[in-house]
Formats: structure tokens, C-alpha cells, sequence
């Protein structure tokens, strides 16, 4: 490897002058001897070789700048007080001196005249060709003749005086430019390198990138393209190189867009048969408008690594299964909820799910999860009721080694924790106690988590989704349920009505669960009878959709033809209803019997419910899934007392 920084000498007095202060500064830089056009061919073998800095002297300096581009050239400055020192020695043989070389060592010179008590002629040589080595001898012929003896200059002007005749100093460098100049090329040299490792770094990284990288320059055409771009694309850097970005980019809109300087991200890209999604940014440094750096894959690649992310989380059992296409029904009611949570998934506010048990909350948690932009992260269900409370805040908030007798040795992470980036749908949040409710608390305002045993906060970027079949106002009126967590709970509410509320959603449920009954049991139940639906639309469902699929199931196990009979239905429902929390056949007060009217079935249900809500008509209409003024109606039309 060749040394990083090279003296090329135009003298051998200059080389023994720097080769004394490299030593003293504890430095090995090799040295050359090369003036003008021998230097200039010198440096250009160098710069062959791959050296980071050449360091010269005068025209040879400048010799080499006009031959050199890809490398710095370092110019030994010359100081006047090297001048003044070269033109005292000559004063001391002649008055009248000719100064002679390169700019840098003339400009300005005629000044020292009267300091010095000399007559000085100035020759100014920037060229090292044969007409100005011509030039230069006419010049000091003239001098002569006018009684000028003696020449104080560069090497290339001294070299030409002693060949014309006359007697010549040579301006030495100093110690200190000398000095200067070591140090300024070993900061470039530096400089150079930190480059170089930065670039081939980038290389290196644009090489074995898995994603396309296209450069477009000033220009708008491409100037750089990587292999994997080539792969995808199916090109070869020869072939697209120096191409405009229309070539692979061919939608108008999005061109346009970039001519503006907007970024595109995650845009959708045809090229050819190959369909690639794309982030186009737009940069201007150096005031460049027409640069653009392009990223993109195939979205067969993304939609395979969304597969095997998809995959990992069901493995673990982290993943949201349901969508809104599986909230079966047909009602206007049903139809409005869908709606109003999707809405709600697009933000990642707190949202707080009413409902009986059975009406399908933890269906419509995990469709929010999959309509929203977390879908592709996890989605954990924890049912608050499951576990004991000292068994809770661990599962929920994990632990650290040792934190309580029984731990894990290494610990545990918490559920709430593998949520992290996702969804974490709390069931039953109305059964937690007061000790897990303040956990539960400071975790949605500071968006942080403690494992037990634990003085670290643990950030987290979770959405809550909660869940409840009981009136979370009622418990905060009690002192059950803390009310600073109710509201941090209740940004975004659903309350979702019984299925009695909505009998328009029972057919097509029915036959969705006679389709799943089919296939898990291997039968062949086509149909209900017009009649049989009409007993099952009338009936009230305490346990909502969730019983409405036990007693389908039922049905398709007893079924004798390929249509369910009105008979199979109320032979069940008796059977259902006897054996119901409270229930003593279909007559039982709050059930329903085979011959009851539609009036004689709302007063059964209404009084019930009015019965468990100690007679307080706003929570009654709440569960009913109808205003407190239409509760009150048909109370009176139904002759129902309170």
C-alpha cells in the first residue's frame, strides 16, 4: 500500500531541509526529487498508486495541480521572511538583485526596495514549458545589460541564471512552513480517509442491501443502481444507467408529484410484470433540484415477510383471527356499529366495549385490531375474571428474577408488555380489583409499565381495548370501579345491544351457524323451517349470539332431514329454558312460551330486566338497546308497572 502523503522536492537543499523537520516531528514521508514537468509526471504515477496527499513547493507545486485532479495537492507556503532572508544574503554581493520565479514568491516584492536599500527587477514565471525557460533567459539578458548581477528566485530561476552566467540564491523554506505544510496534509490526509472507509462503507451497504436503491442525478437520470435493484427489476446497470426515472417510474401523477419535491412513501409501482412498493424522496443538497433517492421491494417479498410475522404471533398466540365480515346480521343496528368502529380503528385512542355476555365484544375487539394500522402487530386478549388477583398483575405486568417466592428464575415478561406496538383487549375489566385498576391506571396515562420486583419503567406503544357486560357507571357509583379510570377507559365507547334488540340479525346468523355446525360435524342441515325462525326471532336470548350458536348447533345434531322443523325448535327451547339460571320451562316468568303473543313476550323480557336493575329505567334501556321515552311507551301500552 502505497504511503499516504509524498514530498516531491523541486531542489535537494529543499529535500534535506523537510526530511530534518519529518524527523523532528517523529514522521517518515517519503521524498521525491521532480522539478516542474519531472514533479507534475511524478504525481501523476502517485496518484496511480493511490496516494491520499502530495506535498510540493512553487511552479512545481503548480505544475502538478494543472496535471493532478483526483488528489489534494499541498503548496509549502513561502513566507516573506524566507524572501526577506534570501534577499539580505544577496544584498550583501550586489545592490542590484533580479527576483524571478512564480508568482508566490514575487507578488508584492518591489516593496522591500527601500527597507533593504537595493534596486530590485521583478520576473514573474508561471510556466515551466520551453518559452518560458526562453522567455525567462531574454528577460535576465535585458537585466544584465541594465547592470542587474544578480538573481534571487525558485529553482526553475535560479537553475536559468546560473546557466546564463550569473550568480543566483535560492529562497530556502523555512522551518515553520515546512512544519505547516506536514501538519495541513496529515488533517487532509485524515480527512481523505474517514472518506474513503465512509464511502466504501456505503458501498458496501448499497451492495448487499435486500432493498432496490436508485440514485437520480441533478440531471434526472439515474446514476446508480444496486444489485438488488437490478435483480428485481430484471435490468442491468449498463442498460439503465444515465436513464431518466420515467424509465422505471412510469405513472405521470407520481412523477409529478416528485417534480414538486413531495416524498412518496409506500407507493405502488408497475414495471413490467413485476410490482414493486416504492419510497421516493426527493433531495437538494448542494442545491441540487433534480436529485431523488429511490427504495423499494417487491410486495410479493413484503406480503411473504407479513406471512411469517403473522405466523410467529399466531404461534404464540398473539394474533387477532376475526374481522368485521364475521359480525353476521342484517339490521340497521348491527350495520351503524360496523361502521362507527371503523372509524374508531384508525385511531389508537381507548375504547370501552358494553354489552351483555354472548353479544360478540371480543369479535368486534379483534376487528377494530385487524381494520387498524396495528394490524400487522400483536393483538393480546386477557380475560380479567380468569385469574385470581394475586396471580393477575404478574401475568398482566410480569416479574424479575426473584421478585416473590415461586418466581420464575429469569423472570417473566408480562402480557401487557407482548402487546407492545399492537392491541391489548382487556375481557370482563369490570372484575379487576382497586390494586390492579391503579396498575392498569398509570399504565394508560404514562404509557409505561413496572415488572414486579422491577425499579425500571418499561415504554410502551399499546392501544387499549376494554370489554364489560355490567354498567361501569353503576359500579363507579358504588365504589367498586375507580372513576379517573372509567374515563380513561371511555374515550371512545360501543355499546352493543342484546340480540333481542335486533331479531333481523337472527336468520342470517342461524344460517351461518348451520354452515360452521356443518362442517364440524359432517352434516347436511340445508334450512329452518318459516315457522321454526319465527320461534327462534321471538325468543328473548339471555346469552345473546354466543347461546343463539349452542342451540343451532343442537339443532343440527337432532335434526332428522335436511330442514329444521318447529317442533325440534320448541322442544329445544323448553329444554334450553328449563335448564337456564332461574328458569323453570317457557312459561317462567322472563322466558317465553310456545304460545305467547309478541306483546306478551316484551312485557316477559322488559319486566325482567327492569326486576334486575332494581327499577331504574335508564340502565333497563341501556341493556334494551332502546331510549328511556320508548322504554317508557311501551311500559304503558304493555300496562307494565314499575
Amino acid at each position: 500500500m502505497a504511503s499516504p502523503i509524498v514530498f516531491i522536492s523541486p531542489s535537494r537543499a529543499l529535500q534535506r531541509s523537510f526530511s530534518r523537520v519529518s524527523e523532528e516531528l517523529g514522521k517518515n514521508i517519503p521524498v521525491l526529487i521532480g522539478e516542474l514537468a519531472a514533479g507534475a509526471r511524478l504525481a501523476a504515477e502517485l496518484e496511480e498508486q493511490g496516494v491520499d496527499v502530495i506535498i510540493s513547493r512553487g511552479g512545481t507545486s503548480a505544475a502538478i495541480c494543472r496535471t493532478v485532479t483526483e488528489i489534494p495537492i499541498i503548496d509549502i507556503r513561502v513566507a516573506g521572511f524566507d524572501v526577506l532572508l534570501a534577499l539580505k544574503k544577496a544584498s550583501r554581493s550586489s545592490r542590484r538583485l533580479v527576483v524571478a520565479g512564480c508568482a508566490v514568491f514575487t507578488q508584492g516584492i518591489e516593496e522591500v526596495e527601500d527597507l533593504l536599500g537595493v534596486s530590485l527587477r521583478v520576473i514573474t514565471v508561471d510556466e515551466n514549458s520551453d518559452a518560458a525557460a526562453e522567455s525567462l533567459r531574454g528577460q535576465l539578458s535585458a537585466a544584465t545589460k541594465e547592470g542587474f548581477s544578480w538573481v534571487v528566485g525558485d529553482t526553475f530561476a535560479v537553475r536559468a541564471a546560473q546557466g546564463f552566467g550569473l550568480n543566483a540564491t535560492l529562497i530556502q523554506s523555512g522551518r515553520e512552513s515546512l512544519m505547516n505544510a506536514i501538519l495541513e496534509a496529515e488533517k487532509v490526509a485524515s480527512v481523505r480517509r474517514q472518506e474513503f472507509e465512509r464511502s466504501e462503507r456505503l458501498h458496501c451497504i448499497t451492495n448487499h442491501a435486500h432493498e432496490g436503491i436508485v440514485s437520480v442525478g441533478c440531471d434526472g437520470n439515474i446514476d446508480l443502481i444496486n444489485p438488488s435493484a437490478e435483480r428485481i427489476l430484471a435490468v442491468r446497470a449498463p442498460h439503465i444507467l444515465g436513464q431518466s426515472l420515467s424509465r422505471i417510474v412510469q405513472d405521470e401523477q407520481i412523477l409529478g408529484q416528485i417534480r414538486k419535491g413531495y416524498k412518496q412513501l409506500g407507493t405502488i409501482v408497475s414495471y413490467g410484470d413485476v410490482k414493486i412498493a416504492a419510497n421516493i424522496v426527493p433531495v437538494t443538497p448542494d442545491g441540487c433540484p433534480g436529485r431523488v433517492i429511490m427504495t423499494f421491494q417487491e410486495t410479493s417479498r413484503i406480503e411473504s415477510v407479513e406471512r411469517k410475522l403473522r405466523q410467529e404471533l399466531s404461534a404464540k398466540g398473539l394474533t387477532a383471527t376475526r374481522s368485521f365480515e364475521d359480525l353476521v346480521g342484517d339490521s340497521a343496528i348491527l350495520a351503524d356499529l360496523k361502521i362507527e368502529a371503523s372509524e374508531y380503528a384508525q385511531v389508537s385512542s381507548p375504547i370501552l366495549l358494553s354489552g351483555e355476555t354472548g353479544v360478540g365484544k371480543e369479535i368486534f375487539a379483534q376487528a377494530i385490531h385487524n381494520a387498524s394500522p396495528r394490524r400487522d402487530r400483536p393483538f393480546v386478549a386477557i380475560n380479567c375474571a380468569e385469574l385470581p388477583e394475586h396471580l393477575l398483575e404478574s401475568e398482566l405486568f410480569g416479574y424479575v428474577e426473584g421478585a416473590f417466592t415461586g418466581a420464575l428464575r429469569k423472570g417473566k415478561q408480562g402480557l401487557v408488555a407482548l402487546a407492545h406496538g399492537g392491541t391489548v383487549f382487556f375481557d370482563e375489566i369490570g372484575e379487576i380489583s382497586h390494586s390492579i385498576q391503579l396498575r392498569l391506571l398509570r399504565f394508560i396515562q404514562e404509557k409505561q409499565i413496572r415488572r414486579i420486583g422491577d425499579d425500571k419503567l418499561i415504554p410502551v406503544d399499546i392501544r387499549v381495548v376494554a370489554a364489560t357486560n355490567q354498567t361501569l357507571g353503576r359500579l363507579v357509583q358504588e365504589g367498586t370501579f375507580r372513576e379517573d379510570l372509567f374515563y380513561r377507559l371511555n374515550v371512545l365507547n360501543l355499546s352493543i345491544p342484546p340480540l333481542r334488540s335486533r331479531p333481523e340479525d337472527i336468520p342470517g346468523l342461524v344460517e351461518h351457524f348451520i354452515q360452521t355446525s356443518n362442517r364440524r360435524l359432517d352434516r347436511n342441515v340445508c334450512a329452518v323451517s318459516q315457522q321454526a325462525m319465527q320461534m327462534l326471532r321471538r325468543y328473548p336470548w339471555p346469552g345473546n349470539a354466543r347461546q343463539l350458536e349452542n342451540i343451532v348447533e343442537r339443532l343440527v345434531i337432532r335434526a332428522r332431514t335436511e330442514t329444521i322443523a318447529a317442533a325440534l325448535v320448541e322442544a329445544v327451547l323448553e329444554s334450553e329454558s328449563s335448564h337456564a339460571p332461574g328458569g323453570n320451562g317457557l312459561g317462567s316468568r322472563g322466558t317465553v312460551g310456545s304460545g305467547d303473543t309478541l306483546k306478551e313476550i316484551e312485557l316477559s323480557v322488559i319486566d325482567r330486566v327492569l326486576t334486575e336493575e332494581d327499577g331504574n329505567l335508564s340502565r333497563a334501556a341501556t341493556r334494551l338497546g332502546i331510549g328511556r321515552t320508548t322504554l317508557w311507551r311501551r311500559m304503558r301500552d304493555t300496562r307494565v308497572q314499575q
